[in-house]
């Protein structure tokens, strides 16, 4: 969640160097630690090979190994790509704070960015050891009870830009536990019908 909101929210995303993966230390990192390049690039190789057809179930695989930091590497690659596709969005896009309603509303933040045709909606868990209270790591589909995020009314069909999967809400408001289903963070990409 926090590297999602790192390179969505406005100003500029930055990264101590070394740190693409998870750094559980108690103090600040130093990004003077040697490196390991070449795991990084072997991550960053094997991300990038992913079949759209499974993205989906590669990301559920993450999801289950989260110690290893894989997946916060996958989150950090496909949010640059998207600020590298979609700049003008992320330099001066607006920002708009989304409704979430139902029971556990307060364990999500939910967004969206905006800049001529462009739109992106960022959804993200939150307070995990709370909704979580009797379970240990991530939330399941059932954690989300009937929270809902009300996002932009524009027509069209969304795209998780993490696990391809496209959903096609059309004024609607959006199950979080169909948007979070995979991981707990979704950045959606509205593909605007043409």
């Amino acid at each position: 969640t926090m590297a999602v909101l790192k390179y969505t929210v406005p100003g500029v995303p930055d990264l101590y160097q070394g740190n693409e993966l998870l750094d559980l230390s108690l103090v600040d990192p130093d990004n003077r630690r040697p490196v390991d390049y070449d795991l990084r690039a072997g991550i960053l190789r094997d991300i990038e090979d992913w079949g759209e057809s499974e993205q989906a179930d590669r990301c559920a695989g993450l999801a289950r190994s989260l110690t290893d930091g894989r997946l916060k590497l996958l989150v950090i690659h496909r949010l640059l790509r998207l600020r590298a596709q979609i700049p003008d969005l992320f330099r001066r896009g607006d920002y708009q704070p989304l409704t979430v309603a139902g029971d556990r509303c307060e364990h999500v933040i939910a967004f969206a960015r905006s800049a001529g045709a462009e739109t992106v909606a960022v959804v993200a868990g939150r307070l995990f050891a709370r909704l979580n209270a009797r379970q240990v790591g991530l939330p399941t589909p059932g954690s989300w009870s009937n929270a809902s995020v009300e996002l932009p009314s524009h027509a069209g069909r969304w795209q998780d830009v993490f696990t391809g999967k496209a959903l096609n809400l059309f004024g609607h408001p959006a199950a979080v536990a169909e948007l979070l289903s995979i991981l707990p963070v979704a950045v959606l990409r509205l593909r605007s019908e043409s």
